[in-house]
């Protein structure tokens, strides 16, 4: 079960009277036992742990990435991009998240929106992103592109293929049909709170980048989307779809799947 994710940031304690380590610790206590916690590279852990009153039980690290998590509680003190996309592995093996943040932006606020995180004051979470972008067929195509992932199709990043050509051919079908799409801020919340990794997305945002910059970027014919990929997902999202845009409409792969190009069915 996925654990439960909230959400402060270091702002939010200006003028409270109330310090980061007094919240820590009660975040902590409320679930008594062994729990990690990331603090930001560079902490001298030893005098953060006198400091900061954190008993023995919990394990105090700068970097999560080899670090076995010890307990069912996982904090992040300032995490940056990477370490949020690293945390997002051990969400299933931990039962609650408390993600303290230094800065923001789009990335990391889509991080929070993917992951349906509430804010530890007032329990709110934030609205997820629908209505957005250009037009329904360009959510519903960017939606379906990161759900290849997930449903197994490809394993890769979309930096290597097959991915890295269908994601190319989809932002240059949009700059085909005349579908404005910026790179940017936007872009890069709306990838990542549906369903990309930080850094997949910094990839997917830099194609969009390239390809309204009309720059050659190669790519693998068997692995693009049929040219008029734009028309099926505007289809889809059409009247006759009746609103409804979910995934399992799209049945199956190969030649019973109508966003896939003729190469690569079979």
């Amino acid at each position: 079960m996925a654990a439960g994710v909230e959400y402060l940031h270091r702002t939010d304690l200006v003028g409270t009277g109330t310090d980061l380590a007094s919240v820590l610790r009660t975040w902590l206590d409320s679930e008594p036992g062994t729990a990690t916690v990331v603090a930001p590279p560079g902490t001298d852990l030893r005098s953060m742990r006198v400091a900061w009153a954190l008993p023995p039980a919990i394990n105090l690290v700068t970097d999560l990435r080899g670090e076995p998590i010890r307990g069912s509680s996982l904090a992040l003190l300032s995490p940056d991009e990477a370490m949020l996309d690293t945390a997002a592995f051990y969400l299933n093996t931990t039962s609650r998240v408390l993600v303290v943040l230094g800065t923001d932006g789009p990335t990391i606020t889509g991080w929070l929106r993917k992951h349906g995180a509430t804010h530890i004051k007032d329990r709110n979470a934030l609205a997820p992103l629908n209505g957005v972008l250009a037009e329904p067929a360009v959510e519903y195509g960017l939606r379906y592109l990161l759900s290849l992932l997930v449903r197994g199709f490809a394993s890769d990043a979309f930096g290597r293929e097959p991915t890295k050509s269908k994601a190319i051919s989809a932002f240059q079908a949009f700059r085909r049909g005349g579908v404005p799409l910026e790179a940017g801020p936007l872009l890069l919340e709306f990838l990542v709170s549906n369903g990309a990794t930080i850094n997949d997305a910094i990839t997917l945002n830099d194609y969009a980048r390239h390809v309204t910059d009309n720059a050659e970027i190669p790519t693998h014919a068997a692995n693009r989307f049929r040219d008029d990929i734009l028309r099926v997902w505007r289809d889809a999202t059409g009247p006759a779809s009746n609103d409804l845009i979910t995934f399992d409409r799209v049945s199956g792969l190969g030649h019973n799947d109508p966003t896939e190009s003729s190469q690569a069915c079979g």
